[in-house]
């Protein structure tokens, strides 16, 4: 009785070891160095997660991420206490590309913008559109994906439940990038108008809306906070609101997205995306503030989950996003990505990288004022 009890436990023992060794290989190592050579490892417990529609059948692991890691803190931005001391052109935040469009035909996502907001991305693209609304003539504002037939979502639906989530998450700040559509910019529609319709029917959007004037420094996340604003609005294409008296709302309330930033090419391949050089540098935009880095495959100009699901991928972000700032001497800021669902990765490597520059910030004011 005595050798089968030691038998036994030595199975089981060897059964633990082997199963051990087994997720070890399975499970991605998350664990980022610091500079100063410290190891910031997220808290995770690993799960399954849906199986994105067009891969391959196959098993894979992926890891829950707990993007609010205040834990109590008096002070929150963003999900991280040290982001608050930050400068809203300081952080890098998770963007989805072509937010509106996750039902096919010829989706960008998988799963509904709104549900990106819980999984830690604050930044949406989105395509605004006049289309008509009822197939009788009578047009109205959108979100489409170029076309009215693809990617349509009801503009005062969406941005009302963007608004309802920062009114509970009140520590949150989104950026929105509105592009312009042919079915926009072909019309007499003007950014005013649209504006005024947003404000007619959605409550307290205006409220939360942040205005920057040309001649101050971005706000810090917490300055935000004390103002109570949560939302940044930016668009591209379209005319031009300086040049164009009118066509934008008067205020600022719609930044020009590339008076203030430069971003990168979005016409990337599963090649020219490796080619880092070509794929960081400049394509558009002439502003200092943001650096944004589009960080999708389009084939046919259809987004491909297939890549999505490779470079959306810890390892390589976290590669490619370093390389373009050390190429552009540039932080990058907007980081925009299709199938977000496919990894949590990019939420998770903002917040440590929001993590390191405000380590590094608070290192150069202490040094400076000594």
């Amino acid at each position: 009785m005595f050798l089968f009890s030691v038998l036994a436990a030595l199975i089981t023992l060897f059964f633990i070891v082997s199963l051990e060794e087994v997720f070890k290989e399975l499970l991605p190592n998350y664990d980022l160095q610091l500079d100063d050579g410290q190891t910031y490892t997220p808290t995770f417990s690993p799960t399954i997660t849906r199986q994105p529609q067009s891969a391959e059948p196959t098993d894979y692991l992926e890891d829950f991420f707990q993007f609010n890691q205040c834990k109590g803190e008096d002070e929150c931005c963003n999900g991280l206490t040290s982001n608050c001391a930050l400068r809203v052109n300081e952080l890098m935040f998770a963007t989805l590309h072509n937010a509106n469009h996750h039902v096919p035909p010829k989706p960008s996502h998988n799963l509904p913008l709104e549900e990106s907001l819980n999984a830690g991305y604050r930044g949406l693209m989105l395509d605004l559109c006049w289309c008509d609304d009822t197939g009788k003539g009578i047009f109205t504002y959108v979100f489409c994906h170029s076309v009215c037939s693809l990617g349509r979502r009801n503009i005062t639906e969406v941005i009302t439940n963007i608004v309802s989530f920062l009114e509970k998450e009140t520590t949150e700040l989104i950026m929105i990038n509105l592009e312009l559509s042919d079915t926009f910019t072909s019309t007499n529609q003007t950014l005013t108008e649209f504006w005024d319709f947003l404000n007619t029917n959605v409550d307290n959007l205006n409220e939360m809306v942040y205005v920057k004037e040309n001649t101050v420094d971005w706000p810090t996340m917490s300055e935000l906070q004390n103002q109570t604003k949560q939302l940044i609005f930016f668009k591209h294409r379209g005319k031009d609101c300086f040049e164009n008296e009118g066509y934008c709302p008067v205020g600022g309330a719609i930044h020009e997205l590339f008076d203030y930033s430069i971003e990168t090419t979005y016409t990337l391949t599963s090649e020219s995306i490796n080619n880092f050089n070509e794929s960081c540098r400049k394509d558009r935009g002439y502003g200092n503030d943001f650096y944004n880095v589009n960080h999708f495959v389009t084939v046919s100009g259809i987004s491909s989950e297939d890549a999505a699901i490779k470079i959306n991928q810890l390892d390589f972000l976290k590669k490619r996003l370093s390389e373009c700032e050390d190429l552009t001497n540039r932080i990058a800021n907007m980081v925009n990505i299709d199938f977000w669902n496919a990894t949590s990765a990019l939420p998770k490597y903002t917040q440590f990288v929001n993590k390191n520059r405000a380590i590094k910030i608070e290192t150069k004011d202490a040094v400076s004022s000594t």
